[in-house]
């Protein structure tokens, strides 16, 4: 009988029934053992998703070969003694009734030195355009080896218990790049035509399924666009695919974009419909059950994509790191209550290219579902009167988390509205994702019995008055001012200041001071305010401050419409004309006002408070040390910890 709620059908693939079309994509979450090995960290990521009952999870990247090892921690499947630890994460996962595959994932010229500690490997010499080592050429005779180890990967695969193996052939991965006119430019059977630049994958293919049996579970993530310059079209993407399914494929996982792509692919600015074409095209010649993926991280974008016959499952990797519970609160009409991924990439992509472990901005515990406190009825905890002051994306994280714990909880904000700078920051263009986190929070507040108070500003006397046990500062930090010569009576404004006016002045040309991510953030706000800008930086980088994924979309949309200047020096303004050194070059500007973003200090207005040595204090959020929605949201459940 089908469920009138289409994220909720069963589908059978031949003999393997799949209760729901909610599929956790892989991910590579570096929580493994040095050796590859699955930690309990790694675990316990896992069974957290498992217990909500997706309809199948795909295991991260796990590499068949040691020369495949890309990342920090990253999972192996390429020896027996990953196998034990493999077992068990199968049983655990199967306890829930939820299958689970495993991705192979070699990352040829992908992969981290410090993580690989040898030379990459390629079909050709090619570096990517990202920071990586340079990869040296696969010999003929080196793949026939790699062939046998994708074979021997599989069958520990089915031997551990796995319902099925997914081969990563995209994103600008080994396999990937083999099939890629833009990485291979081998003059052997395996470069040149599409047939030759095929041949690895489909000797993969062969491999693992003569080796598997006819009947078990093979998937392929395989790019349908790769969104590369001299890279594959869609078209020669699609006949790969057909080829992959010819060649006993039974699920396609199609893919966009590598990571040196110069486009944005899942980035705030994206929208959610962005590659919806892309897989429609695919469907129509890949004839088999297909999980799409890409800005499908709303239920409502889910079932239009399943209801449109674009795909048979969705794939959800980043919105089910930010809330595990993802498929039980649609199955239990909790839809509202859903943890909303923001698309930041911050602690999923930024994290691991950092050699560190999974995170999320608005998860405080993804990657440490091994540290989550747990109440234990058996021991009577002491509840403790705390009161948090600021509540910006710290404290109200502190504060949620203190009343879970127990405790009898008040926050007090000065501004008339919660959220601090993440309100702001939900303002300028593209950024309008944070404010669904911003909403999640509130809600949450609203479900608990935590005292808020808006239009307080604490003091010594109000914090002695409420005699708290506990006293959590989180009142964020303030812009960082700086002398400009003969300035005069000329208008200068901070960033925060221009996203709080109601209505920007009737002034047309700005002076942006600082390049870093708030300083271009303003440009494209001022931009889509029909305001013209330009930038002055002192250094030579820009939007150094954030992820290699979100600076590339927000240079290449500021460049076409703002004018920067880097390395700028002796900066003077006088009745609106703006004089400075770049380099040798003397330049001036004439504009209408200034804008300073040139970073946040730690506000430290309650420094000096006087108040009982019996309260304990803790700071924390930007007022201890200035970072990103991450960091403040884990001090915000981390503070409560302590108490």
């Amino acid at each position: 009988m089908l469920n009138s709620d289409v994220l909720l059908n069963q589908f059978s693939i031949d003999n393997l029934t799949i209760e729901n079309r909610m599929v956790m994509e892989p991910i590579v979450g570096s929580t493994a053992h040095e050796d590859g090995t699955v930690s309990n960290k790694l675990k316990q990521f896992y069974v957290e998703r498992a217990i909500h009952k997706p309809g199948l999870i795909i295991l991260e990247g796990s590499y068949p070969h040691p020369s495949g090892k890309g990342y920090m921690k990253q999972l192996g499947i390429d020896n027996d003694k990953c196998l034990p630890g493999l077992q068990d994460l199968v049983a655990a996962i199967h306890s829930y009734g939820v299958p689970i595959f495993v991705q192979l994932l070699h990352t040829g010229r992908y992969a981290f030195p410090k993580a690989l500690n040898d030379q990459p490997v390629a079909p050709s010499a090619i570096s990517p355009r990202i920071p990586r080592d340079p990869p040296r050429a696969l010999r003929e005779s080196e793949i026939g080896g790699l062939v046998e180890a994708y074979k021997m990967a599989a069958l520990r695969a089915k031997r551990a218990g796995f319902d099925g193996i997914e081969i990563n052939g995209g994103s600008g991965y080994l396999l990937g790049s083999f099939l890629s006119p833009y990485s291979n430019k081998r003059d052997d059977k395996y470069g040149g035509s599409i047939e030759n630049r095929a041949r690895f994958l489909l000797e993969v293919i062969d491999a693992i399924r003569k080796g598997v049996g006819p009947s078990y579970m093979i998937s392929c993530r395989l790019n349908a666009d790769e969104v590369i310059e001299g890279g594959n079209t869609v078209d020669q993407l699609i006949q790969f695919g057909k080829l992959a399914i010819e060649h006993g494929i039974n699920i396609m996982n199609p893919l966009v974009g590598w990571h040196e792509s110069q486009e944005s692919i899942i980035t705030m600015d994206v929208p959610q419909d962005k590659w919806l074409p892309t897989f429609r095209r695919v469907r129509q010649s890949w004839r088999i059950p297909l999980i799409v993926a890409y800005g499908q991280h709303t239920p409502a974008a889910a079932r239009q994509l399943l209801e449109g016959g674009i795909g048979d499952f969705v794939g959800w990797a980043r919105p089910m790191i930010a809330d595990p519970a993802l498929p039980a609160k649609i199955r239990n009409g909790q839809e509202q209550d859903i943890r909303p991924c923001i698309s930041c990439n911050t602690g999923c992509f930024g994290n691991v290219f950092q050699g560190l472990h999974v995170a999320c901005s608005v998860n405080p515990w993804a990657g440490r579902e091994d540290e989550v406190p747990v109440a234990n009825p058996d021991i009577k905890r002491e509840v403790k009167k705390v009161l948090v002051v600021g509540a910006g994306p710290a404290g109200m994280q502190a504060a949620i988390e203190a009343h879970r714990q127990g405790h009898s909880v008040k926050l007090l904000e000065k501004e008339s509205q919660l959220g601090g700078q993440l309100r702001l920051a939900a303002i300028p263009p593209y950024r309008e994702k944070i404010g669904l986190f911003l909403n999640y929070l509130e809600r949450e507040l609203s479900k608990t019995e935590v005292d808020v108070q808006k239009g307080i500003t604490a003091n010594s006397r109000l914090i002695n008055a409420e005699s708290p046990d506990v006293l959590i500062i989180a009142i964020g930090a303030t812009p960082k001012s700086m002398n400009l010569p003969e300035i005069g009576e000329f208008p200068v404004y901070n960033a925060l200041e221009i996203l709080r006016l109601n209505k920007l002045p009737n002034l047309q040309r700005w002076a942006i001071i600082g390049g870093g991510l708030v300083g271009l953030e303003t440009a494209e706000y001022l931009n889509s305010k029909g305001k013209e800008a330009i930038i002055l930086e002192q250094t030579g980088k820009l939007a150094s401050d954030a992820s290699p994924m979100e600076r590339a979309g927000i240079l290449r949309r500021v460049k076409q419409n703002t004018p920067i200047y880097t390395k700028v020096s002796n900066m003077a303004i006088q009745k609106g004309l703006i004089t400075c050194d770049q380099g040798e070059n003397k330049v001036e500007f004439q504009v209408d006002a200034v804008v300073v973003a040139i970073g946040m200090d730690p506000n430290n207005n309650l420094d000096n408070l006087e108040i009982s040595e019996q309260i304990l204090v803790y700071s924390i959020g930007d007022c201890l040390r200035v970072g990103g929605i991450m960091e403040a949201v884990q001090q915000g459940a981390e503070v409560v910890n302590r108490l």
